[in-house]
């Protein structure tokens, strides 16, 4: 039974409509799961399957007219794995830019002492500290303000244009475009952490001044709190200018791999 199945599929596939429709939904789908916010564990896998099956529908008479069938099993194979990989492609590159707001978290969360304070709610399968799950949420809020969900939808029509359906093959400067956002989101990460990573700098170096000078000073609770109080204040003044800067280096990081395919 599986053997038959195995031999018709590839016949059911030399049909220009079904081949052209499989193409499309094999570019779609990676995105679909991976970009954000529908990469989120809010959003139920078969939503995003049916919504990538969707936009393949509404994409197969337009087309229809570009696409040209495979002549052989190897084509085949290679034009598939080739829309599979474009496809994650995309949207490992959208993904990794919200993933630079989330290192944010995880540094202040550890430098604030704060790590171990999980949230109920995560936008992935592992719980996210508290202040990693603040950071992440503003990052989705600035995402959808800026348009970013509209952003990667306009990269995925674009890639038709550049690489039509069924002759999108595998090309190593995809490999190089993955490791420059992959860099830049670590870069970005790290910066908009430091405002507050300085000021928990600070507030430690008083702290053990100030119990080097006064050993009787309990230090681990007042040092603790003391960090918190510092988290607080430096959150208040700051959190502001992190949404800005973010939104300011998310707009050009679209704009750069917005295009990833060219």
């Amino acid at each position: 039974m599986e053997s038959e199945l195995c031999l018709a599929l590839p016949k059911f596939l030399m049909q220009k409509p079904a081949w052209v429709f499989a193409c499309i939904m094999l570019r779609l789908l990676p995105v679909t799961m991976f970009a954000p916010p529908l990469h989120s564990q809010a959003v139920p896998r078969k939503l995003r399957f049916l919504l990538a099956a969707l936009l393949s529908f509404l994409l197969l008479p337009s087309s229809l007219q570009l696409a040209s069938l495979p002549t052989s099993s190897g084509e085949m194979s290679a034009a598939l794995v080739g829309e599979v990989l474009f496809g994650l492609l995309l949207g490992s590159v959208f993904m990794l830019s919200l993933y630079a707001m989330q290192l944010t978290g995880q540094l202040v969360s550890q430098l604030s002492g704060l790590d171990g304070s999980a949230s109920g709610a995560s936008t992935d399968s592992v719980q996210l500290p508290a202040l990693t799950q603040l950071f992440v949420w503003i990052a989705l809020v600035v995402l959808l303000t800026c348009g970013g969900h509209r952003w990667w939808m306009q990269s995925c029509l674009d890639s038709f244009q550049q690489f039509p359906v069924g002759q999108c093959l595998f090309d190593a400067a995809w490999v190089q475009s993955l490791q420059i956002a992959v860099g830049e989101s670590f870069s970005l990460g790290l910066r908009l952490a430091v405002p507050v990573g300085m000021a928990l700098l600070v507030s430690n170096l008083l702290i053990g001044m100030i119990a080097r000078s006064l050993p009787q000073i309990n230090v681990l609770s007042v040092g603790f709190n003391a960090n918190v109080l510092v988290l607080l204040f430096a959150l208040l003044f700051t959190l502001g200018g992190v949404s800005w800067t973010y939104q300011h280096e998310l707009a050009t990081w679209l704009q750069n791999y917005g295009q990833v395919g060219n």
